[in-house]
């Protein structure tokens, strides 16, 4: 079965509404920045700040998060702002050919001296053992420019900052970076959500508006070009007003579509398991009488009045639950391999 890309990612946000700031919105698997919200007094300095994105994990500062992505896991950049003033660029390319770090750098830095107003740049000076730095001086601000190459996941990653900031937090950004190949499992953390997924999960978008974030991954066997599985994770705040007293079985069965029959297999007061089996959304599965099944697993989180809906639905192994392990109105963390679980 081939499956194709299910309508749910929008090329224009609409904010909710108890808020008038959309974020960010999502087409195709390209994130394109709205309006970042200031988010000082959400920032918690006691839990690490992790970006983990198209395979590469980077350990960022507090008060630091992502306000565009492009491209895609082979190639592709993220910028980091810190209260709506830019910080950092990454961006990654993965290919097996090996690059010389130092030309790498240089040639970074000659294409962006003229537009920061540098007149020269210096003479390259290691990062660890993998990784280069250069700075581009001479000019009204002083700019560093990394790059660094994860050898086990032949990716190389380049970091430029976008506004002078201290060499030993820009450094220690690039040493804390690490990288995982194609055929490893990956985890995916950005703006609140977080997943351990296995191998050959790629995402094709994250939408994010004030108290809403949902991320889409589909699943390509073996690293083949047909999908046979889509993932879908949803995250919502102020759980208790929208379930408004009912409980997660009829509150999803709610969500339901009118031919959908409901199957219950797991409920508790703040957890439940079931299937939604309906007629095949093609005629081709109709004329074979193969129905479309949707595995939903949701969860609430009451510490910090959380609710998460993961759903599942292909020909592929379906995903077990992905359980709240850590409750936290900033982080949570979703994992396959162990119960685990905000916007």
């Amino acid at each position: 079965m081939s499956i194709s890309r299910p309508d749910i990612l929008v090329t224009r946000a609409r904010p909710l509404g108890f808020s008038p700031f959309p974020i960010l919105t999502t087409s195709s698997g390209h994130i394109r920045p709205i309006l970042a919200v200031p988010r000082r007094h959400m920032t918690r300095v006691d839990v690490p700040n992790l970006l983990a994105w198209q395979g590469c994990l980077h350990d960022l500062p507090p008060g630091w998060e992502p306000v565009g992505m492009y491209g895609s896991w082979r190639k592709g950049q993220v910028i980091i702002a810190e209260d709506r003033r830019p910080r950092v660029a990454i961006a990654w390319e993965r290919r097996a050919m090996t690059p010389v770090l130092e030309r790498t750098a240089n040639t970074v830095a000659k294409a962006h001296r003229r537009a920061v107003g540098a007149s020269q740049v210096s003479p390259p000076e290691p990062c660890g053992p993998d990784g280069v730095v250069v700075r581009l001086v001479g000019g009204p601000t002083e700019i560093a420019i990394g790059v660094r190459r994860v050898a086990q996941a032949q990716a190389t990653i380049v970091y430029r900052q976008l506004s002078p900031g201290p060499m030993v937090e820009f450094r220690r950004l690039i040493m804390a970076t690490t990288a995982v190949a194609d055929d490893e499992a990956a985890t995916w953390s950005i703006h609140g959500l977080r997943v351990d997924l296995p191998p050959y999960w790629r995402t094709e978008g994250i939408q994010v508006l004030a108290g809403f974030v949902r991320g889409v991954w589909f699943h390509y066997p073996h690293g083949k070009e047909r999908v046979d599985s889509v993932l879908i994770l949803r995250r919502y705040a102020c759980a208790s007003h929208l379930l408004a007293g009912r409980d997660l079985v009829t509150w999803l069965t709610s969500q339901a579509e009118k031919q959908e029959v409901t199957t219950v297999h797991d409920t508790t007061a703040t957890s439940a398991h079931l299937t939604l089996t309906g007629p095949g959304r093609t005629w081709w599965r109709r004329l074979r009488r193969r129905p479309q099944v949707r595995h939903l697993y949701a969860w609430v989180d009451s510490e910090s009045d959380r609710l998460t809906v993961q759903e599942t639905t292909g020909d592929g192994e379906p995903l077990a639950g992905l359980r709240a392990r850590v409750g936290s109105p900033r982080c949570a963390f979703l994992s396959t391999q162990e119960a685990t679980g905000m916007p």
